[in-house]
């Protein structure tokens, strides 16, 4: 870890339609060129819920509803940690497209697409859970 400080992020897992909403950061990112969930870092009197549906407004024009936050994950990059929150979230409404510099491309992918993305490997067991457990999700979302 650089400095021993974790970073909290809070995740937009933004589905609609059986679709889940992903971007692309930039190749001169930090992890650029992989994909990932909208989001970013919590401020400071921000909940984590809040955290997501302000990050995934601001990155891709998406409005979300926040619907439950599932566990935590920590990772290690060793050129930082991050404590990734994941926050399942409703579609409200909105284009999605990129708003952000750090984000190139967004699109709604379905669970095979979203498995065989190229993602941080701090995502790889939100992505699991996602893929892995569509009963639990799907009662999530409301779905029958």
């Amino acid at each position: 870890m650089a400095d021993g400080r974790i970073t909290q992020i809070a995740l937009a897992i933004v589905r609609r339609r059986a679709r889940w909403l992903v971007g692309r950061r930039a190749a001169d990112d930090p992890l650029g060129g992989l994909w990932e969930f909208p989001g970013g870092k919590v401020t400071a009197g921000e909940t984590v819920a809040q955290a997501a549906v302000r990050e995934c407004a601001e990155e891709t024009s998406v409005r979300v509803e926040a619907i439950t936050t599932l566990e935590p994950v920590e990772f290690d990059y060793g050129h930082c940690a991050v404590c990734l929150h994941p926050v399942l979230c409703r579609y409200i409404g909105g284009v999605a497209h990129s708003r952000d510099c750090a984000m190139t491309d967004v699109r709604w992918v379905d669970n095979a697409t979203l498995a065989s993305l190229d993602m941080p490997g701090a995502n790889r067991s939100i992505v699991a859970f996602l893929v892995g457990q569509p009963r639990m999700v799907d009662s999530a979302f409301g779905a029958p």
